[in-house]
């Protein structure tokens, strides 16, 4: 509600006189130029205390029909009567009425109306920058219109995101740099910003400490302070969700560190408090897992209209790997789902590859396909992290929930259709009309579905990234280097940086042969299993990055327990509204380099049966035709994952197994003369396009998700 003309209401409790208003012109004679003035009978705006005399009076109107005034905040007034409750704020002539019976809110009103002249502004939508969104779900709040007026006025509207509000493991302090000339852009900026945390907790932490430096701020507090507004123009309507459904369930969460504020020694500490029922969380799609195959199956999803939620068990973005290499399959699913463009311009295609063999000497070249499929070109290799990071940037970052570790899953049927439940370690549970394991090798989701456990395929690989700061020299060849039980190689990124592996035989009581600790994989590698390896390849292990190095047994899923049978003998890879895609599905050696290409595949794939089911049925309907959209995925997807499988089974094989003529025989002239070709054409696969969901649809389920 609105009042009119507040101030005009206050009673003068003190005899107060004005000048003449200017114009103002005296019709009688005999007081006609005297000084005059008038006695003031009600107050005015523009006196010291027309606020004072307003807000007393409103408040004494409202004591005489029963309200109390809070003595932690003289703004807000509550009543409570056998009618119910009621709860009263106001600043200055703005009203904001809430209470659980509408009775008591009508006598209130009409109360009021008898007092003062009141608009009634009907439901809360804006409030002091705050912005309320209600649904069936329950209630959003945000301050969508504020975070972009401080955008605006800080010049940062068309600015790049970042995806935390201040840099990790920071050391801001006041005696690092020169103080800026003029602090009060800083100041007021900060002031501007500490009104935000109303709806936006997760830049509490940032603001508290660079509030701290408001009297002598420097540089770096600047940028730290334009650090929080990037981050806010990742997620500008990011806000509080009170849901409709909750129940009343308490939950605390504490941190500290130990002494590691810098200006006093002293520890900080964090706690949050949360009345909430997450057991009742309801989502679209879940995606357990946020590797290649989580994220890139989440923007697939984002381009048909459809918003998912990530899981993933760890704190961040998982990089392990550092490195892989993206054929022209890969490519087409990256365009697919728009994020290709962002990587090719970074990396530089590689059209050759040399196998040596260390034994007889023997060097077979092959190329990757000369002529352009679909505008790819042979191989590029492409940082693990910026290809999360690109995917992770095209998904809303509240989209993505880490240490969120999945514990067990449920079908459940609710008025004929199914819904998975996934029950987290923490004790929450999400309802979800469909769920999709991307949480690699050992999948949860995938046992769960009935797949056999991988099996380990007898070998061991080592992976890291070497570095040459004055750059390496070498051409962009893909090398390779072969003996009996080794296989080992290279690939450069760009000029100063290598990815290299070495993948070795290994026994069952060998496992631990390579160790886990990086300067002793390092060292295993160089004096021990490439030994014997050229020169040129020791060169680059030398180079390696220590953060880099690491080790572990290759494992596969056994082909036929993709392809099933009528009688679901070995598994099935859909049940319900339950799949699998990426490793979950199909994790198999990397001798085609083929794993991450096949995840984004699995992922383009996916989106494209999710989205035809759309079209279809003209919005996302939980049970039979999402159920269908899952089968005609994986009828898809099954026969082209076991292909995989079996041919980097079967290079492996074959380039390391066996010392004997008819081995070599079969290795040098019959694979790599014959097969190797025929097998790298796996690369000239097209998943296909993402379907065009009607813009309205897609602007609904956008709205939704915000409320939500």
């Amino acid at each position: 509600m609105d009042v009119y003309n507040a101030f005009l209401h206050g009673d003068l409790d003190k005899d107060i006189y004005m000048q003449l208003p200017p114009g103002y012109h005296i019709k009688s004679k005999q007081i006609e130029g005297e000084n005059l003035v008038c006695k003031l009978n009600k107050s005015l705006y523009g006196l010291k205390q027309a606020s004072r005399q307003w807000f007393s009076k409103f408040s004494n109107s409202l004591a005489v029909v029963g309200f109390h005034q809070s003595k932690s905040d003289y703004s807000l007034f509550t009543k409570v009567s056998p009618n119910g409750f009621i709860a009263f704020l106001v600043y200055v002539d703005d009203i904001i009425v809430r209470s659980d019976c509408q009775e008591e809110v009508d006598s209130l009103k009409s109360y009021l109306y008898s007092k003062f002249r009141i608009k009634d502004l009907g439901p809360l939508k804006y409030f002091l920058g705050l912005e309320v969104a209600r649904s069936s779900l329950g209630i959003n709040l945000c301050q969508r219109k504020y975070t972009l007026e401080i955008l605006e006025d800080s010049c940062l509207l068309g600015t790049k995101t970042v995806s935390t509000p201040i840099e990790l493991n920071h050391k801001l302090s006041h005696a690092t740099e020169e103080i800026l000339q003029d602090p009060t852009t800083y100041r007021r900026l900060i002031g501007r910003l500490i009104y935000l945390p109303i709806t936006r907790l997760n830049i509490t932490y940032a603001i508290s400490v660079l509030s701290q430096f408001m009297d002598k701020p420097s540089q770096s507090h600047m940028h730290s302070a334009y650090r929080i507004l990037k981050y806010l123009k990742g997620s500008i309507g990011q806000g509080i969700f009170l849901s409709s459904k909750s129940a009343l369930h308490l939950r605390a969460y504490s941190d500290s560190d130990w002494a590691a504020c810098l200006e006093t020694r002293r520890s900080v500490t964090g706690f949050y408090r949360q009345i909430t029922d997450r057991e009742r969380e309801e989502q679209d799609v879940v995606i357990v897992g946020g590797g290649i195959a989580g994220l890139a199956t989440a923007v697939a999803l984002k381009r048909v209209g459809v918003g998912a939620l990530v899981l993933e068990k760890s704190e961040g973005l998982r990089p392990t790997g550092m490195s892989l290499g993206l054929t022209p399959n890969a490519w087409l699913a990256l365009h697919a789902l728009s994020v290709g463009t962002k990587l090719t311009a970074t990396s530089t295609p590689v059209t050759k590859t040399k196998i040596t063999n260390l034994d007889t000497g023997a060097i077979q070249e092959a190329y990757f396909p000369a002529n352009s499929f679909k505008g790819q070109h042979g191989l590029r290799v492409v940082h693990r992290k910026a290809l999360l990071e690109a995917l992770a940037e095209e998904v809303p970052i509240d989209s993505i929930r880490f240490s969120s570790k999945l514990k067990s899953i449920e079908n459940q049927t609710q008025e004929g259709s199914s819904f998975a439940i996934i029950h987290m370690e923490d004790g929450a549970s999400i309802k979800a009309k469909a769920l999709i394991g991307c949480d690699g090798v050992h999948s949860v989701v995938a046992s769960w579905l009935g797949l056999s456990a991988p099996v380990n395929s007898g070998r061991r690989a080592v992976r890291g990234l070497a570095v040459f700061p004055d750059g390496h020299g070498l051409n962009y060849e893909f090398q390779q280097f072969v003996t009996i039980g080794k296989r080992a190689g290279f690939a450069p990124l760009n000029d100063k940086e290598i990815y290299w592996f070495l993948v070795c035989k290994f026994s069952s009581k060998g496992e631990d042969h390579i160790a886990h600790d990086p300067e002793m994989i390092k060292r295993e590698v160089t004096d021990n299993l490439a030994k014997d390896f050229p020169p040129m390849y020791l060169r680059v292990v030398k180079h390696s990055d220590i953060s880099t190095l690491t080790g572990a047994p290759l494992m596969f899923r056994f082909p036929w327990d993709l392809v099933g049978n009528k009688y679901l003998i070995f598994g099935n890879l859909t049940k319900g509204n339950v799949t699998v895609a990426g490793d979950a599905m199909h994790p198999m050696t990397p001798d085609l380099g083929q794993g991450g290409c096949a995840a984004l595949e699995d992922a383009v794939v996916l989106g494209r049966h999710i989205g035809n089911s759309i079209i279809r049925n003209k919005r996302l309907v939980a049970g039979d035709p999402l159920a269908g959209a899952l089968v005609r995925y994986t009828k898809e997807r099954r026969w082209r994952a076991a292909t995989l499988i079996t041919g980097s089974y079967l290079s492996g094989w074959v380039q390391q197994d066996g010392s004997g003529w008819w081995m070599k025989f079969f290795r040098d002239v019959i694979f790599y003369r014959l097969l190797f070709t025929r097998i790298f054409n796996f690369i000239q696969y097209d998943c296909g396009e993402l379907p065009c969901v009607s813009s309205n649809y897609s602007l609904e389920l956008e709205n939704r998700s915000k409320t939500e």
